[in-house]
């Protein structure tokens, strides 16, 4: 919910009304998301998540007390840095974990040829 000014027609002042975010938005559109250090997020945050990703492809909106199906073209992506970066960081469920990537600094340390 945002505050918003209300016509000039309907009362004076603010009120309430609901605005889609861009998660709701690309969604609805099948647009594509990233969510960035996604392994930062609230367990809350990741069971909302999982419900568009899995078999449901659903989001529930208690405000609207609508559910949204995703669009088939809907695409997430989302990364994490190494856990050893420090921060609080956590893995992410294996659920999460569809393809990873090392990162760049990773295969730069593949790459060096081992001391003997």
């Amino acid at each position: 919910d945002l505050p918003a000014k209300v016509n000039e027609d309907q009362q004076q002042g603010l009120s309430f009304k609901w605005v889609d975010g861009l998660l709701l938005k690309a969604l609805k559109n099948g647009e594509w998301v990233i969510l960035y250090e996604l392994n930062l997020a609230s367990q809350s945050v990741l069971e909302g998540l999982n419900a568009i990703l899995d078999h449901r492809g659903t989001v529930f909106i208690p405000e609207m007390n609508q559910y949204f199906t995703k669009h088939p073209n809907f695409k997430l992506f989302a990364t994490q840095n190494p856990l050893s970066y420090g921060g609080g960081r956590k893995g992410l469920p294996n659920s999460c974990l569809l393809y990873t990537s090392p990162s760049p600094r990773d295969r730069q340390k593949s790459r060096m040829p081992s001391s003997a």
